[in-house]
């Protein structure tokens, strides 16, 4: 599942690589694979599902702008949902109530969001990217 998520992330940053990249040939390969382990690292362990280290990782070691960022890892996110989410339904750890009562949900909030963010300025954007992971590792430390 894991090499699946590093060549998604691989295929679709190269794709939306518009910007002048910071790492090139090589360290472009090596940048990729190590940004797509740790971050599918983290989002299989802790279900963190890891938009937001993807998100900084694209801009900071690829130099993709943020709305290509954003854009990018709400497509990314696909095969890593799918692949993380059927290794705990095999193991019997998947709840299919919650499941579908969320699913409608969060489908049109992400349609809504996606549509909205070109509202935003990019500022604004930028400390929400940069706030999620910190609010959640707070939630998570007070909880």
């Amino acid at each position: 599942m894991l090499h699946r998520y590093c060549f998604t992330l691989f295929f679709f940053v190269r794709i939306c690589w518009t910007h002048a990249s910071k790492a090139e040939g090589a360290s472009f390969y090596a940048h990729a694979l190590t940004i797509g382990v740790v971050t599918g690292f983290l989002s299989g362990a802790f279900g963190i599902g890891a938009t937001a280290f993807i998100q900084i990782s694209l801009m900071l070691f690829f130099g993709v702008s943020l709305y290509h960022a954003i854009g990018t890892t709400m497509l990314v996110i696909l095969p890593i949902s799918v692949s993380g989410g059927l290794g705990y339904l095999v193991n019997g750890h998947l709840d299919f109530y919650i499941f579908l009562q969320t699913l409608g949900g969060l489908t049109i909030g992400a349609y809504l969001g996606a549509k909205l963010t070109r509202l935003a300025s990019r500022n604004a954007l930028r400390y929400i990217v940069l706030s999620m992971p910190t609010i959640g590792g707070l939630m998570l430390l007070f909880k």
